[in-house]
């Protein structure tokens, strides 16, 4: 075999170690087609860990046989469907047998069945490529016993993907796209993408090639937003977290003051060591931290998930902290899609009486020792070892947690790591005699701060203590001001093609304390610390310098005040502690101003953001008109003069009051469905009052949800809108009440399914909106939400169903599409198809009294396909009886078929060839181009696409009647049952103009209704439960077809509408001027 028939694989799987089998297979195969004394089809059984991989595989050999001309055709194929018939043109079958359960008799015996030749099959020639799971081919092998390796001539195991294996098929497929001109990519592409590959494929849906092909799609949509559509190179790679490397995360901890204490280190780092030296399952790492401080367990938290994420652990495929409460764990589905670290922060609290008491135990016992999931937990414990183990020896779970890093546990030795550690970091020499003694008085503290203190007190006799521990506050406040001056000048270095605005929203507190106080980022990904003296001023600084690191700038900073803050000057007793930290050590600031609390905020942050650009939204006039006034200032800025293409918002969640919280709560919910504003990150801060230490955090994943905002999520997400009726009831606006009950038709339509009204629909919210164009408050929010959600983008035109296109099928199918209503896009293309059509003047006929369109039925639904049970024979009677009613049934044995019925095995009725639910196999994820092309080589050989067989009934001369393989469970044998019966051939329904010129049209809206029946047949199944073994089909493959079908149909009306109206047009006019005619006719007569 020679390096080219090898390019199958596309490098995705290493052959060393099945080369030889696979050589010897075909070798075999080649000798085996030839000899008819053979009782069995060569057959080779494929065992693999993942389903992908060895579908890949098969197909792969399949080919090999196909280009070595050894076989023609190839057929995939579930194993629940290999007793079926197989065309003819097939001569060979891949079988998928991945299942989870074991093996039934029934599958046991199929297999047996399939893989012998029977004395009734005319075929001599047959592959078969099975691929199952392993423990199913052990079943095999256990059933089969000696026979196995005769059913199986041939038996190959795949070994289960490395990462490496996805990186070079990723190469492969890239390389090939690029060669085929679908891409471009760049030097520095392919070192980026194997280093993306290497992160996130542990935690990806999908696998192998799949996976392939699913980055593929988000490169092609990255490069479009950055500009450069179908250009890849290394800033196309999504921004992602990176894999660390363990010593620089140990490094990290070592310099963590808490972790240098707490005697547990070194234990915790050999118990890491060693669970992944003895490859120990995933429950072998759940551990549990004791600490009095919530922050510092959650930070440590954040250390293990990184270590456990890291290039050279790589237990988790995450180093994402999930903190939980533990009713949490009662809703065990929920965690599915999740990885990393699970974080339990309540566990001492939750106790017997709580109802789901026996529930979440059992599912934290599941869960903590399954280690097929990508979990690792983490419990948050500060109590005593005592009551600790009690607590665990009573849920049951000592076994799964039997790890305690305790961060209040310190020796005399830890006390000593600290201590020099400290001097090492600040230069101070100490001797082995004054460190020994010293650690002595360290671990007899309290607390860290106080074990500081205690060491600063020490060194601060010896004048060789740095800034650090014995800094004087005035030289605290230099290094405020010189990193203000710092942030002020990176500033200008920022980016001028910026197309992107980053905004700052943060409510303001009242200054009640004068202390400077140092801070310290914990955000993943951003290094940033310093001193500060109003608690608002760290996220500012920390967020300017991230942007400035990446080439941009904080543009603007929004603040919430109240008129404490921006009005009420700050306490006689307080501003003379203040005077020393401003700019101008005067009672009023550089313009003159009395300090408040805002004019103090100004001054900290107007060296890197423009003073001007720090506004003041004032919630003293109300929550509605302070939450109207921060989206129409965004609003503004994407609109205004700066035009920004995108906001990026960041927000500041510690400060503020009460009605500052209920803003933000509101905005964060409200600012994801405004276009083209991100809700980037949210920050708050922990503070130490001992030590006046603060640590930056993100909380992103906070925020409250009140009946308005979450009435309005609802409903722009997923079209209902019981939330925002309640809110409603509690509102007195009878302006915003009319727009809430043209919104709630919608719903209600949206819900009972009754896509009918959904045009209908539409036209009055229109008009609710419009004739409420100047509402402001919290109906001025709902207003412009509303509109904005009605607008749509098919490939490169923009839609709008409250205006023009509000009865354009195509766009209603985009909105359902967007809105994940799958259910409701299936109805609108069964339902409005052929009304769409017909008003069009695509097709033609009587549209009935129901205006059902009857001729499209018998057209589309009964003669474009073929039935899609595939044991079918085609018998036609020559004589009009009523001896053969549709309830006959007759034999499956050809010799027992009635008289007066001939059996016509050729014959076709249909314009497509057989139908294989629910698409006949065809991968949709493929470029459009190839799935219409695959979707075109279905059609029948030599079928005229300008007729069709009309539907008939089973009585009358000339019909030709479709006879269906059935089983019966009672006798336990198959039988014929009559089905469908036609008529003969007639035109097909279409205007006359699509048919006289170019059959192009005529082939694409063949395309079309091909898909059409596709989904109707997947609703009719599916969706009505119409049968209960299915294939089954994931919701993103019909998403999928949804998609290419709203493609192909806004294509199609495009082109075609305009030559049938000018058709029609024509044809009024010639009706029109022979009428002319034969009235002046008639005058002169």
């Amino acid at each position: 075999m020679n390096v080219d028939n090898l390019k199958v694989f596309e490098d995705f799987i290493k052959l060393e170690s099945v080369i030889k089998e696979l050589e010897e297979f075909i070798v075999y195969v080649k000798n085996d087609l030839g000899d008819d004394m053979k009782k069995v089809y060569p057959t080779m059984l494929v065992v693999a860990k993942d389903e992908e991989q060895a579908a890949l595989f098969a197909q792969g050999v399949a080919k090999i046989l196909k280009e070595q001309k050894i076989i023609s055709t190839y057929l995939n194929r579930p194993s629940f469907l290999w007793e079926s018939a197989i065309g003819k043109e097939f001569d060979c079958v891949l079988v998928d047998d991945f299942d989870d359960r074991p093996a039934t008799k029934v599958e046991l015996e199929r297999v047996e069945k399939r893989v012998k030749k029977s004395a009734f099959d005319e075929r001599l020639k047959l592959v078969n490529i099975f691929y199952t799971t392993k423990e199913r081919a052990k079943q095999y092998k256990e059933y089969y016993k000696e026979d196995f390796y005769k059913y199986f001539v041939t038996r190959i195991e795949l070994k289960p993907y490395e990462i490496q294996d996805i990186i070079s098929g990723a190469h492969k497929c890239f390389g090939k796209w690029a060669e085929f001109g679908e891409i471009e990519v760049s030097e520095d592409f392919y070192p980026a993408l194997d280093e993306w590959i290497d992160t996130v494929y542990d935690r990806a849906d999908k696998t192998g090639k799949e996976f392939v092909v699913g980055l593929k799609e988000r490169l092609i949509k990255q490069s479009k937003f950055l500009g450069h559509p179908y250009k890849f190179d290394a800033n196309t790679i999504p921004q992602y977290w990176h894999r660390d490397s363990v010593n620089d995360v140990k490094n990290e901890m070592l310099k963590d003051l808490t972790l240098l204490w707490s005697s547990g280190l070194d234990d915790f780092f050999a118990l890491i060591d060693k669970n992944v030296l003895d490859n120990a399952g995933l429950d072998a790492f759940n551990i549990i931290i004791s600490s009095d401080h919530e922050d510092e367990a959650k930070r440590f938290a954040k250390y293990y998930a990184r270590l456990l994420n890291s290039k050279e652990y790589r237990v988790i495929s995450s180093k994402y902290v999930q903190t939980v409460l533990m009713d949490d764990l009662l809703e065990i589905d929920k965690f599915d899609d999740l990885h990393g670290v699970i974080f339990v922060e309540d566990f001492n609290e939750f106790e017997n009486t709580n109802e789901s008491y026996t529930s979440v135990l059992m599912n934290l016992k599941q869960m903590s020792k399954d280690f097929t999931n990508d979990l690792v937990f983490v419990l948050y414990n500060k109590v005593k070892t005592s009551e600790l183990n009690s607590r665990l020896d009573e849920f049951g779970i000592s076994d799964a947690f039997n790890f305690n890093f305790n961060l209040l546990n310190h020796t005399k030795e830890s006390s000593e790591r600290l201590i020099a550690y400290i001097c090492e970091q600040k230069n101070v020499k100490v001797d082995d005699s004054v460190l020994h003694e010293l650690a002595e008085t360290v671990l007899n503290t309290k607390s860290l701060s106080e074990a500081i203190q205690c060491i600063e007190t020490k060194f601060t006799a010896l004048n060789d203590i740095s800034e650090e521990l014995c800094s004087t506050d005035e030289k605290k406040f230099k290094s405020i001001q010189k990193k203000e001056e710092e942030l002020g000048e990176a500033k200008k270095k920022a980016r001028k093609d910026r197309k992107e605005r980053n905004v700052l929203l943060l409510p303001l507190s009242t200054l009640n304390s004068v202390n400077v106080s140092k801070y310290e980022s914990m955000v993943e990904g951003v290094e940033n610390q310093g001193y500060y003296i109003s608690q608002l001023e760290p996220v500012p600084k920390m967020l300017a310098g991230m942007l400035n690191a990446q080439g941009d700038q904080l543009d603007s900073i929004y603040v919430l005040n109240t008129s404490q803050t921006e009005k009420e000057c700050i306490k006689e007793g307080l501003l003379k502690k203040l005077i020393p930290f401003t700019n101008t050590h005067k009672d009023v600031d550089e313009k003159g101003e009395k300090y408040t609390a805002f004019t103090y905020f100004k001054e900290r942050c107007g060296k890197f953001v423009e003073p001007k650009k720090i506004k003041s939204i004032s919630i003293s006039d109300g929550v509605e008109q302070a939450l109207y006034e921060v989206t129409n200032r965004l609003k503004n800025m994407l609109s205004g003069q700066e035009s920004a293409e995108k906001i990026n918002l960041y927000v500041d969640f510690h400060g503020g009051f009460r009605d500052s919280a209920t803003v933000l709560n509101a905005i964060l919910i409200l600012i994801k469905d405004i276009d083209n504003i991100e809700l980037k990150d949210m920050y708050t801060i922990g503070y130490d009052n001992q030590a006046h230490f603060g640590i930056v955090r993100s909380v992103k994943d906070v925020s409250n949800v009140y009946d308005f905002v979450s009435g309005m999520k609802e409903f722009l997400s997923f079209g209902r809108s019981n939330g925002l009726v309640q809110f409603n009831d509690n509102v007195s606006n009878e302006d915003g009440k009319n727009i809430t009950n043209a919104i709630n038709k919608i719903s209600d339509s949206i819900l009972l399914n009754r896509m009918e009204n959904f045009t209908s629909n539409l036209k009055d919210l229109s008009t609710a909106l419009a004739n409420n164009g100047q509402i402001n408050g919290y109906y001025g929010v709902v207003k412009d939400l509303v509109l904005n959600n009605y607008k749509v983008k098919i490939e490169n035109n923009t839609y709008n169903l409250l205006e023009d296109d509000s009865d354009y099928l195509p766009a209603q199918l985009q909105w359902c599409l967007e809105k994940k209503l799958l259910q409701q896009a299936l109805v609108l293309i069964e339902s409005k198809i052929a009304p769409v059509l017909y008003s069009n003047r695509i097709i033609s006929g009587n549209p009935g009294r129901k205006r059902d369109y009857p001729f499209f039925g018998n057209w589309v639904k009964f003669s474009l396909c073929e039935n899609e049970a595939e044991d079918v024979k085609y018998l036609y009677s020559e004589r009009a009886t009523n001896q053969f009613p549709k309830q006959l049934r007759f034999d499956f044995d050809e010799r027992d078929v009635p008289d007066g019925i001939d059996i016509l095995p050729n014959v076709k009725y249909s314009y497509y060839g057989r139908y294989i639910p629910y698409f006949n196999n065809i991968d949709v994820y493929e470029d459009i181009n190839v799935v219409v092309e695959k979707i075109k080589e279905l059609k029948t050989d030599d079928w005229d696409l300008k007729k069709y067989y009309v539907m008939g009934n089973e009585h009358g001369d000339n019909r030709l009647c479709v006879y269906v393989k059935v089983y019966d469970q009672d006798s336990n044998r198959y039988y014929y049952k009559q089905g469908t019966c036609y008529k003969r051939c007639a035109s097909i329904p279409v205007n006359e103009v699509l048919k006289s010129n170019n059959n192009q049209h005529l082939e694409d809206l063949y395309v079309l209704m091909y898909i059409y029946k596709c989904l109707k047949k997947y609703r009719n199944t599916v969706a009505h439960a119409l049968r209960e073994n299915g294939e089954s089909v994931s919701r993103e493959v019909i998403e999928k077809w949804i998609e290419l079908y709203i493609i192909l149909l806004n294509r199609f009306l495009k082109n075609v509408v305009p030559i049938c109206a000018e058709a029609n047009n024509r044809r009024r006019n010639q009706q029109n001027n022979s009428r002319r005619n034969r009235q002046n006719n008639q005058r002169e007569n």
